[in-house]
This record gives C-alpha cells, sequence and structure tokens, in this order.
C-alpha cells in the first residue's frame, strides 16, 4: 500500500525555531550557590565569650558565657572538639562545643585562685596556670575536676605543652619551668630573657617559643628590649634569641602583645611599630612585615589564614598565611581582648 503521508521538509526547522523562541521568552533559572564561606570567632570581650561570624561582624551566639567584670575572660583556647574559656572571675574553666558554641561544662577553679592560660598535653589533661598563687593546676578532662595544684614560682603566664612536655613562662622569675605529665612534676627551670609572657609551640620543628616583655614591664628595672626565644625541649637548651622590634632604636619602648606560629614555619609577633615575622627553622631575626598597628594575631589552621585585630579592638582582618595579602576587613559591635577561630555554627 502506498505511503500517502504528507511530508514537510522545512517542518523540523519551523519547530526548532518555535523551541527556541519560547526558551528565550522563559524565566532565568534561579542560580544556586551552596557554598558558604563564612566562619566563626569566639572571643573574650572581657566580661562576657561571644561568637562572631567572619566575614560581615553579625552575633552568631551573643554571651556564651558572662563573668562577674569586665576583666573576666582573659583567654579562648581550641583543644579538638572543644572550647575552653578561661574566667578570672569567677574563677573558673567554661568548656564549649566548639561546632555549636553551647557550653557543655564548666570546671570551677577557684580554690587555686584567678587562672591566666591553659594547655593540653593529652586527650584527658589540661595545665592551667594561676599567677597570683604561683602554681599550675591540673585539670582532668573526663571528670572536668581540677585533680593537682604544681607549686613552679615566677608568677607563671603562657603555658603551652609539646607532646608530654610542658612550659609555662615565669614572668616575675625570668625562667621557663618545664613541667612532664607523666610526673606531675617541675622537671627543670631555665633562664630566659626579663619577663617571659607568652608560649606557643612549633610542632614542625619540635620546639616552644617563649616571647619576652623586657625588664621594665611588671617591676622598676631599667627598660630593655622585648625578645622572643626558642627552646629546643630535647636537648634542654634555648636555641635562639631575637630582638623583638622592627627598629633597634625604638627596641625599649616596643610592647609585645601577641604572636601567633603558622604551618608554613614563620611566627608573628604583635608589637607597637607592626607585626614582626621571623622563621621558626633559621631564627635568624624578626622583621616588619606590618605597620598598621595590629595589636593581636592568631592563625586559623583550618584556612592557612592569619587574623588580626586592629588596635581599636573591633576591627578584624583575615590575610593569607603569609600576612601579605588582605582578603576580608569586618567591624565588630563589641571591643575584643582576646579571641580563636573556629567553625560555623551548625
Amino acid at each position: 500500500m502506498a505511503d500517502n503521508r504528507f511530508y514537510c521538509p522545512f517542518c523540523p526547522v519551523a519547530v526548532a525555531i518555535v523551541m527556541f523562541v519560547v526558551a528565550a521568552c522563559s524565566p532565568d533559572e534561579p542560580f544556586i550557590d551552596s557554598f558558604n564561606d563564612s566562619w566563626r570567632i569566639v572571643a573574650g570581650t572581657g566580661r562576657t565569650a561571644e561568637a562572631y561570624v567572619i566575614p560581615g561582624g553579625g552575633t552568631s551566639a551573643p554571651a556564651l558565657w558572662n563573668g562577674n567584670d569586665d576583666s573576666s575572660v582573659v583567654r579562648v583556647v581550641q583543644f579538638r572538639d572543644n572550647l575552653y574559656v578561661v574566667s578570672q572571675n569567677p574563677a573558673a574553666i567554661v568548656i564549649l562545643e566548639a561546632a555549636t558554641q553551647i557550653a557543655i561544662d564548666t570546671i570551677d577553679v577557684s580554690r587555686i585562685g584567678a587562672p591566666w592560660d591553659i594547655a593540653f598535653p593529652n586527650a584527658t589533661s589540661a595545665y592551667v596556670s594561676f599567677p597570683g598563687s604561683d602554681s599550675v593546676g591540673v585539670l582532668d578532662l573526663t571528670t572536668s575536676q581540677l585533680v593537682r595544684s604544681i607549686f613552679v614560682l615566677g608568677g607563671p603566664r603562657g603555658i603551652r605543652a609539646l607532646g608530654n612536655q610542658i612550659v609555662t613562662a615565669c614572668a616575675s622569675s625570668d625562667e621557663i619551668a618545664v613541667l612532664d605529665s607523666r610526673t606531675l612534676s617541675v622537671e627543670s627551670r631555665f633562664p630566659t630573657s626579663p619577663c617571659p609572657w607568652f608560649v606557643d609551640v612549633d610542632p614542625r620543628n619540635t620546639q616552644f617559643l617563649v616571647l619576652c616583655r623586657g625588664a621594665g614591664r611588671i617591676d622598676t628595672r631599667d627598660r630593655t628590649v622585648p625578645a622572643l626565644q626558642f627552646f629546643d625541649p630535647v636537648t634542654r637548651t634555648i636555641t635562639a634569641t631575637l630582638d623583638a622590634t622592627a627598629r633597634a632604636s625604638e627596641g625599649t619602648l616596643q610592647e609585645p602583645t601577641s604572636m601567633a606560629v603558622t604551618d608554613a614555619d614563620f611566627v608573628y609577633v604583635t608589637v607597637q611599630n607592626g607585626v614582626l615575622r621571623a622563621s621558626t627553622r633559621t631564627r635568624q631575626r624578626l622583621a616588619g612585615v606590618n605597620f598598621d598597628g595590629y595589636i593581636y594575631v592568631t592563625f586559623n589552621a583550618a584556612r592557612s589564614e592569619l587574623v588580626a585585630l586592629q588596635a581599636d579592638s573591633r576591627t578584624i582582618d583575615v590575610y593569607d598565611g603569609l600576612f601579605e595579602s588582605r582578603r576580608s576587613s569586618t567591624s565588630l559591635p563589641s571591643a575584643l581582648r582576646t579571641f580563636t577561630t573556629t567553625g560555623p555554627r551548625q
């Protein structure tokens, strides 16, 4: 049987044109971007601990912890999945869940005194410095209890752990005390430059860094230049001492306020005349890399970024890992004294 169906050679072209016109007249498909580049800092404002969104500055979780006066919160430190807020009034260590910034426990340490800093040699214990009582307290993190007090003398301030070795800066005796988490005692003491104050660790090169404020800051001695010292816990020696100033003529005027060690083998120190940088491998000299007057700096290892607080105490600037390119600037509603970086609120 003959096929009598009519075939039009122009029909496919016509259909294509109609489809093109309809598509062109259709509303645009919405662009959905599921990538969220925001993260958080948990900061001590003095009386309170609060969480802020970076960049942006919105309050993620106000008043995570309320102290009794404007000198309450002196330190916020993250260890593993938790944040530890060091409060002086009341004297307590407040434990927050890092992911949610929700308080999950509080450890009363008032029987020793007002805490200043905290270190973690392992997953089950923490060491807390108490300058007013010349002591270091030991916390059992499995029971959230203060279980021991170790008398160290010298007004211990900064404290950090590298394996089972714990080093604390004894500011009033110009030395560091080395404690061992296995013996729960002071194993040795080593003289430093005047007024050691901050301690950090460089796990890549297995060393402690001790930032000394210099003489004349907490006593009546003639002022000396602040110094950054490197301590090797294996050989028990100070391997290098660097002047903490970008200009020798201004050395005695400097007041170091913070330091941060990065995973790129650099340490950064904030002083009046800028941010200083030195290699933690060569340990040759501290040189100025920024002169914007930052008063606090920390390293966000999760993003390989440096986070710095301007002199107004309210502006947070984020830089690349070499402190060369500023990536964002955020103004906050409250003045900060200290902070640490953490992930987004879930």
